[in-house]
């Protein structure tokens, strides 16, 4: 059985694998390395374009927050193995913010999906976003803060297909 350490080398290898195919733009690659075995796509396929596309909309460029996205978007770990994997590596992760990332690239997701079905997304709002509830966008127009959440830290918004 793997140690501690052992085991966290292993999921940031693995993560470093998949950022490096998410900072060159090749998400086809990256979502045939995550997609289930034996599956021609799922949702995760989508995962990879989420990321890069969220990290292009805040405009964030550090290796850090691309692997901590990518542990917890398409990994699924939880802030607790997230921040200190990323300790390790050096990196200061602040889980609010990661928390908020992760709704902007999962919101995103969404958003694609809707898209390659030829759909626009349509918001669902919370109480610090009713301005937007029932409102539809297309892909292009998708932005953070703007046209997709999170609208703000507390934001609990959430999309779906027109």
């Amino acid at each position: 059985m793997p140690s501690a350490a052992e085991g966290r080398e292993a999921r940031l290898a693995r993560a470093g694998e998949i950022a490096d195919l998410i900072e060159s733009k090749n998400y086809q690659e990256a979502a045939n390395l995550i997609r289930p075995a034996g599956t021609l796509s799922s949702g995760s396929d989508y995962l990879p374009e989420a990321i890069g596309r969220f990290m292009d909309d805040r405009r964030i460029s550090d290796r850090g927050s691309l692997i901590a996205l990518v542990e917890d978007v398409i990994m699924g770990h939880y802030p607790k193995t997230v921040i200190p994997d990323m300790e390790s590596l050096g990196y200061e992760v602040n889980e609010q913010a990661l928390n908020m990332a992760s709704t902007g690239c999962h919101a995103y997701a969404k958003a694609i999906q809707a898209d390659r079905l030829g759909k626009k997304y349509c918001i669902h709002s919370c109480p610090c976003c009713r301005s937007k509830d029932g409102k539809a966008f297309p892909l292009k127009k998708a932005r953070i803060g703007r046209t997709l959440p999170p609208f703000s830290k507390s934001c609990a918004a959430w999309v779906s297909f027109e």
